[in-house]
């Protein structure tokens, strides 16, 4: 049944995740001791749990446990994620189409596998888009990879890359942000002399610089230069950018009203969100047809000394599956408060495809908790150090992996012991 009211999710609070993301009806939840948690829809392994099968409660991405996971990337038309370690190494699954695992080829994944090719870069941010992925390094160096065509890796080619490959136009910058869009997709990145640049297919002005021609190289947006942006997200055929200053800019398609600006008409340029002027939003999400956006925490202040309304939601765009939260199932044309989120103190949001998540960091989170009984394994372990259990768990992991798909040639019919049993017994 569709969900048009926020409702609180206890399987989830209990996790008490300091990171939510959603896919394609999909949704991952990241705790503060690294663990990750999927739920949703499993075709092409895309939950990474293993095998295809779609579940219903949180369920612990058991072959990366002893991994402390950073952060997770999926789009929210995505069938594929990305995981970032602690250690900078880059995990990813699902569907593979295109190569946009990274693996090089285009075979899909139902559990984490380590991308080779980044191993050692320093990653420390990470995207997904529909069919393409990407990932920066401490040094600000861009690598993209996946479907290329429209241009979309910033390669200056079509050429899909099975294997992430350095965009080369940017070396000399610093990105600090990189978002990947969906469908004949976009991708935006921010560099740290204040530009934000665009790339790829460029109908309905997607990229920002007027008209529809697209472009197989990084180009900036000069409308955009100087104003302090510092979060870039790609929508469905749209763009967004949340400035410093809490601003909210959208360009692109507009129907659907994904926009925010009152109209269903494309936006070739990037257009401040007027509805949500004298608000200071932290936090923006875009899903494929909708967004959601947040503002400041309490107690924070502008710089004229106003105080800030504490973690008001606001939402707009789509609304056929509820996902706007106002109770029902019509579009909204411009940004308006969701009412019933108001007082919970949201300071973080999140969009899948039609599906929309808001919640709360400012309780004390705990990072673990002792189990109610001893295990029965603990005497054996407890002279253990913890990285020895933990490379011991690794290699069990890599065992498990290798091994249970080639049980099948394994000879493990009754038939075949009798008959050993037999030739012992001559």
């Amino acid at each position: 049944a569709k969900v048009k009211i926020p409702t609180p999710c206890e399987s989830l609070s209990a996790l008490r995740p300091v990171q939510l993301v959603g896919g394609e009806q999909t949704l991952f939840a990241i705790t503060a001791d690294g663990k990750v948690y999927a739920t949703g829809y499993g075709a092409g392994g895309r939950l990474g749990i293993g095998g295809t099968d779609s579940v219903c409660q949180a369920t612990l991405l058991e072959s990366i446990q002893h991994v402390c996971i950073k952060t997770v990337a999926v789009n929210s038309g995505g069938k594929h994620c990305l995981a970032l370690s602690a250690d900078g190494e880059v995990y990813s699954w699902g569907e593979g189409d295109d190569g946009k695992l990274g693996h090089g080829n285009k075979t899909s994944c139902d559990r984490p596998r380590v991308i080779e090719a980044l191993r050692g870069k320093d990653i420390i941010s990470i995207s997904c888009g529909g069919a393409h992925s990407a990932a920066t390094t401490t040094t600000g160096e861009l690598y993209t990879w996946g479907k290329g065509r429209y241009g979309r890796l910033g390669h200056g080619d079509s050429e899909d890359q099975l294997k992430p490959k350095l965009v080369e136009a940017l070396l000399g910058y610093r990105v600090i942000d990189v978002a990947c869009g969906s469908g004949d997709a976009q991708t935006l990145c921010i560099t740290d002399d204040d530009n934000v640049w665009s790339w790829g297919d460029g109908d309905y002005g997607k990229l920002g610089r007027g008209g529809s021609d697209g472009c197989k190289i990084p180009m900036k947006i000069d409308s955009l230069a100087g104003l302090g942006v510092i979060k870039v997200e790609c929508g469905s055929q749209f763009s967004v950018a949340l400035t410093r200053s809490g601003s909210v800019f959208t360009w692109g398609k507009g129907d659907y009203h994904r926009l925010g600006h009152g109209t269903d008409d494309h936006v070739r340029r990037p257009r401040k969100v007027a509805a949500l002027q004298g608000k200071r939003i932290v936090s923006i999400a875009t899903g494929s047809l909708h967004c959601v956006a947040c503002t400041v925490e309490t107690g924070s202040t502008s710089e004229k000394g106003a105080t800030w309304t504490a973690g008001d939601v606001y939402t707009w765009g789509d609304n056929d599956e509820g996902q706007l939260g106002d109770g029902s199932t019509n579009a909204i044309q411009r940004p308006r408060l969701v009412a019933a989120l108001q007082g919970k103190k949201i300071n973080r949001v999140a969009c899948g495809s039609a599906h929309t998540l808001a919640w709360s960091t400012n309780k004390p989170v705990a990072t673990s908790k002792l189990p109610s009984l001893v295990p029965l394994e603990y005497d054996l372990l407890q002279d253990m150090s913890p990285t020895l259990l933990r490379n011991r768990l690794v290699l069990l992991h890599h065992f498990s992996e290798v091994f249970c798909p080639s049980i099948a040639m394994f000879p493990l019919g009754l038939l075949g012991i009798n008959d050993g049993k037999s030739t012992g017994q001559r």
